[in-house]
This record gives structure tokens, C-alpha cells and sequence, in this order.
């Protein structure tokens, strides 16, 4: 009777430690160093893989979302980074590639065998960077059927940090005593940005550039540090040697081990990239954009005549029989002008010529003023008249002007405004100096 206890109590113990034994024997366990990985930097990627390990030749690593692209493949074999050939651990150290941008990637690391394909197993346990279990993939078999195999593999996310610096002034060359604006805009990890100073290279001391949407930053947070203002008269007309250097948060200058300068078109202009010394690692380097602007003083500014035409005409009314003046006050280019002519509409043949030579009437030669001295004609008839003025230049043709303004009588007042008109979809460069007044005859 004891036994037969003992024997059952043995079939129990091993069916308890069989049942025990079920659970998964192969794990997976992956890492990437650095994090964020750096381009132009080397990373390390490794895949532990726990289990029959004849079965495993190698780990491929695919991107996800890019199934043309080239999977990377990690070995077991002392090389490349790998520390030891045949302890399970499948390792690669590399670049990035040179195409590579910034940004989030999903990675799977997936065992292969000696042919490529997935090592399918049963089930297995995903395991953190402490060796902990993270999840168990696969379950017990039903009874009376076998397993669903599954490929060995896992995933994970890494940050592609890419510094770029782009750094656009304008206008260029600067003009001196004018407006300019300088950007600076930086590609990384923002989150450990702080500021970005300009920096003469004959000076010891430079202006700071802000991505915080006030003076001329357009949008805070963006990346794009900016300054804006007018360039000082005390600058001199030359060259200047500028750095764009990029600071951290405690104001220390951050140091990548790659950074590219871009132009304002994008275009890669430069390549930093840290050299490694004799027997030891590359070395980070300042993250420092230079660039040589010119400054020069602006051309002197012609001035452009602003024309105007103001009109008076007394006594008003014009008394018939009597004599009248009429007189049009001009600004402008006086230079070009001739003459004026005053054409009644209805009666073109008594056009009046009206002269700033000081004669007949005109006070005083060459000051704009344009002036007749005359009596109605005897068969005019009372009434009120429109009369055409017109601005005729030194060869006889109505003047051309850009534009100009009807002032009232106090020369101040602005009655209208003549612009060119549109013709045929374009824009005329000019209109005729001229324009209608009324006059009462009594």
C-alpha cells in the first residue's frame, strides 16, 4: 500500500515538473546605444537570443513601413563589435546610413537561421535590458494538437537625432543704416536648445538670436532663431567673418559628433564631422555655423518728383468784360514742364496758354506758378464753364507723369488723387498730366 502511494506521489512530482517545463525556453532581448542614435555617429545595436542557438546564423533588423529597404543584419561572430563569437549575443556597430533623416523608427529584430528565414518556435519571452521579463508570446498547445510556431523576433522605437544649421541674412550685402534680418535655424533635439549668438570673429562679443515669436521671430519654439533691426552707422563698409554658435540651456556650447550647414535653399554646404585620434574615440564637435557677410553703405536715394496741381481762378466769379486770372501752382520736376493750356470743353478755340516766365501777369519766373492775365471774350455768355488743363512738356506733349494729386485752394487738401488706369490686363506706367476745373462767367 506504501508502495503504491510512493508511486503515485512520484507520477505526480513529474507531471507537476513536466507540466513546469512547458513553459518557454527561447528569449529575445534587444538594445540600441546610443539613445538617441546620432548621425555620423557609430550605434551599437545587439539581439541576445536564448535557446537552441544551432538554429540561429543570425539576426536581421528591418524598419518598419520601409519593406524595400535593406534589412541590417547582425552577427554572432567577434567581429564588427561583436565581443564574443557564439555566446548567443548578435551585435553590429555602425552609421547610420548617409541618406538616413531624422526622426522616430520602429525596428524588428528577427532570428534567422543559416537560409534567411525567421527561426519559428512555439513560444518565447521578450526580456528588457535588465533581463526581465517584459511579455511571454505563444501559448500551451491544445490538447491533441501541436503548437502554432511563431517567428523569434521583437521590436522596438529609436530617435535618429541630425543636426543641421541653416543660417540666411538678408538682404545681402546689408546695407547700413537699414533694416536687416538674420535667422538661424537649428535641426536636433530642440529640448536641449537654449539660445544661438552671432559672433564677429574679430569680436569677442556677438549679438543673441531668439525663437520665442517676439521682435522678428515669426514662430516661437520652431527652431528658427532670429534677429531683427536696423544695422548701426557706426558699422564699417567691409566684410565680417560670423559664427552661429549653438548654446545648451546652461549657456554651454553643445557638441555633436556631425552636424551639416545648409544654404537658404537647403542644400548641404558643409559637413562637420568629429575625427577620432590615434587609439581613441572620435570627439565631439561645437555645433558653430560661420559665414561672411558684407556690409556696404546704400546708394544715395534719387528723389522722386511727387507731383501736384493746384488751380485758382479770380475774381469768382469771372465778371464779363472784366479781367480775370487764372493760375496752376505745379510740384514736381519743373525742369520738364513748358507750359499750361486752359481749354474751355465747349469752346476750344478760346484755349488760354498760361507761362511761368514772369510776364503778362505771372509774378515771378521759374517758381511753378503758372499764371494768365486776360478779359472774357465779348460773345461769351454767362453761365459756368468746364475748363481742361493740361501740363505740356518742353517738346509740346502732354507731360507724364506717375501719378499725382489735385490740391484744394489752401494747398493742402488733397481733392483727388490720379493714378494710372488699367489697360488690357496691364498696368499703365504712366498718366497725362491733366485735369478739369469749373469756373463761374457772369
Amino acid at each position: 500500500m506504501m508502495l503504491l502511494r510512493l508511486a503515485q506521489m512520484g507520477t505526480l512530482l513529474l507531471a507537476v515538473a513536466t507540466f513546469g517545463c512547458q513553459g518557454p525556453k527561447w528569449t529575445i532581448q534587444q538594445s540600441v546605444t546610443p539613445d538617441p542614435v546620432q548621425y555620423g555617429a557609430e550605434y551599437t545595436a545587439t539581439c541576445k537570443v536564448g535557446g537552441d542557438l544551432k538554429k540561429v546564423d543570425h539576426v536581421k533588423v528591418q524598419i518598419q513601413g520601409a519593406p524595400g529597404e535593406e534589412a541590417v543584419v547582425l552577427r554572432d561572430d567577434g567581429k564588427q563589435g561583436d565581443q564574443k563569437a557564439g555566446d548567443g549575443v548578435f551585435t553590429l556597430t555602425e552609421k547610420p546610413p548617409v541618406e538616413a533623416v531624422r526622426g522616430k523608427y520602429d525596428l524588428e529584430f528577427i532570428a534567422c537561421d543559416a537560409e534567411g528565414n525567421p527561426v519559428m518556435v512555439p513560444s518565447f519571452r521578450v526580456l528588457d535590458e535588465k533581463g526581465e521579463v517584459l511579455k511571454e508570446v505563444g501559448a500551451p498547445a491544445e490538447k491533441g494538437k501541436e503548437s502554432a510556431m511563431l517567428p523569434l523576433s521583437t521590436m522596438c522605437s529609436i530617435m535618429l537625432e541630425k543636426w543641421e544649421v541653416q543660417v540666411v541674412v538678408s538682404p545681402n550685402p546689408l546695407l547700413i543704416g537699414k533694416k536687416f534680418k538674420a535667422t538661424c535655424k537649428v535641426s536636433g533635439d530642440l529640448s536641449k536648445v537654449g539660445s544661438v549668438s552671432a559672433v564677429p570673429v574679430v569680436a569677442s562679443e556677438g549679438v543673441d538670436l531668439h525663437d520665442d515669436g517676439q521682435n522678428g521671430d515669426e514662430t516661437a519654439g520652431d527652431g528658427v532663431f532670429t534677429i531683427a533691426g536696423v544695422l548701426p552707422d557706426v558699422i564699417e563698409a567691409e566684410d565680417y567673418d560670423i559664427e552661429f554658435i549653438v548654446y545648451d540651456k546652461q549657456n554651454e556650447m553643445i557638441s555633436v559628433p556631425y552636424f551639416a550647414v545648409l544654404d537658404k535653399s537647403g542644400a548641404v554646404v558643409k559637413e562637420v564631422t568629429a575625427k577620432a585620434e590615434a587609439g581613441k574615440a572620435a570627439k565631439a564637435v561645437d555645433l558653430v555655423a560661420p559665414i561672411t557677410v558684407t556690409a556696404k553703405r546704400p546708394a544715395p536715394e534719387k528723389k522722386v518728383a511727387k507731383w501736384s496741381v493746384q488751380y485758382s481762378a479770380k475774381p469768382d466769379p469771372i465778371k464779363i468784360g472784366k479781367k480775370f486770372e487764372v493760375r496752376c501752382k505745379l510740384t514736381g520736376d519743373l525742369s520738364k514742364i513748358g507750359w499750361v493750356s486752359a481749354v474751355p470743353i465747349v469752346a476750344p478755340e478760346f484755349s488760354m496758354e498760361l507761362k511761368d516766365d514772369g510776364k503778362a501777369g505771372d509774378a515771378k519766373a521759374g517758381d511753378g506758378i503758372f499764371t494768365i492775365v486776360s478779359t472774357p471774350p465779348g460773345e461769351a455768355e454767362p453761365g459756368q464753364y468746364e475748363i481742361e488743363c493740361i501740363v505740356y512738356d518742353k517738346n509740346g506733349d502732354p507731360l507724364q507723369v506717375p501719378s499725382f494729386t489735385i490740391l484744394d485752394k489752401d494747398g493742402k487738401t488733397v481733392l483727388k488723387e490720379i493714378l494710372p488706369k488699367s489697360e488690357g490686363g496691364k498696368k499703365a506706367a504712366t498718366v497725362e498730366a491733366s485735369s478739369i476745373i469749373t469756373v463761374n462767367l457772369e
